[in-house]
């Protein structure tokens, strides 16, 4: 609305996606839990990877649909179809069940004690500690390495939108084939074949830093 009758500022948008970020910190772990919650436990990673390959799908499309939005209508307009989306997600929950989790007799209930109790049960395996903690590390390397994709672009390759676009396209074949093979073959050494992929990454996301600037196909390989 701010952008329909020009009155946008810069501290209006760090306010939006700041209230965004902390909403999304509860909506996506909620979301990954459901699955678990709504499909048999043996067919888990077959769902997992599925849910993959859809979110790939997502992230080839978002590029050039993303891009004929902004061509075709005011930013204003196009701002409005994340919010539509949002509430027709959120109309799903209107007519579907989500089973909950079963309380034990005598425990005590409430967000903050289940919230104590979840640190509780990671802690107490050492296993699953480390894993989360080198896993925390990892993504919180990572992650802002997607938002520094278009600066890459544009002053390294000197390329533009259309580079941006194939590299974020490119990531989601990645998420399709990934996924597709989880859902396919559901690996029972999980745990190593989630880490070995995992580091798979990282040494290739790295290795786009060091390809020379005149050879953008090489990152896009990587």
């Amino acid at each position: 609305a701010l952008f329909q009758v020009s009155m946008i500022e810069l501290w209006h948008i760090y306010l939006v996606m700041a209230v965004r970020s902390a909403m999304q910190a509860f909506q996506q772990p909620a979301a990954t839990a459901s699955v678990a919650m709504l499909v048999p436990a043996s067919f888990i990673p077959r769902a997992v990877g599925l849910n993959q390959s859809l979110q790939g799908l997502m992230v080839i499309g978002a590029a050039p649909l993303g891009a004929l939005v902004m061509a075709s209508m005011p930013i204003g307009w196009a701002l409005s179809i994340d919010v539509f989306t949002a509430f027709s997600g959120s109309a799903v929950l209107l007519f579907l069940t989500i089973p909950q989790c079963k309380e034990s007799a005598g425990k005590v209930v409430g967000f903050v004690a289940q919230l104590r109790d979840g640190f509780s049960f990671l802690w107490d395996y050492r296993g699953l500690r480390q894993l989360y903690m080198l896993m925390t590390v990892v993504v919180v390397v990572i992650m802002p390495l997607y938002t520094l994709v278009p600066m890459l672009v544009k002053t390294h390759f000197g390329g533009g939108a259309y580079q941006v676009a194939i590299l974020e396209s490119l990531a989601g074949v990645g998420m399709i084939v990934g996924g597709g093979c989880v859902a396919i073959f559901a690996p029972e050494k999980r745990i190593s074949w989630i880490m070995t992929g995992f580091m798979g990454t990282c040494l290739f996301i790295g290795a786009v830093g060091l390809v020379p600037h005149d050879r953008f196909w090489l990152a896009s390989v990587s």
